[in-house]
């Protein structure tokens, strides 16, 4: 299974293809607040793309600041991450499983 990473703002409606990372995903995937910020490339958003049989759970940083699951937009569940350093914003589409971790 693959599934691709898209660094750029929630609102955007395509990924820049410049900014286009692809990352295996073995049905399983946990990315932590850290995980995302390093493959966002210091964007403040971040969309993920894959197929029903793969999942994404989101993880924190050990700190009290929590992911919010938000509103749904155009096939996507948006969540967000507020701290002292930044909102961060990811994307994951709906025919993935997802949770928060």
């Amino acid at each position: 299974m693959a599934a691709s990473i898209f660094p750029g703002t929630a609102a955007s409606s395509s990924p820049r293809s410049s900014d286009q990372a692809a990352v295996q995903m073995a049905n399983v995937t946990i990315l932590s607040i850290g995980d995302i910020r390093d493959m966002a490339d210091g964007e403040a958003a971040l969309k993920i793309v894959g197929k029903e049989t793969d999942m994404v759970i989101l993880t924190g940083d050990g700190s009290t600041n929590r992911w919010h699951q938000g509103d749904c937009h155009e096939g996507f569940t948006l969540y967000t991450w507020h701290d002292a350093r930044q909102v961060v914003t990811v994307e994951i589409s709906r025919i993935m499983r997802q949770r928060v971790g």
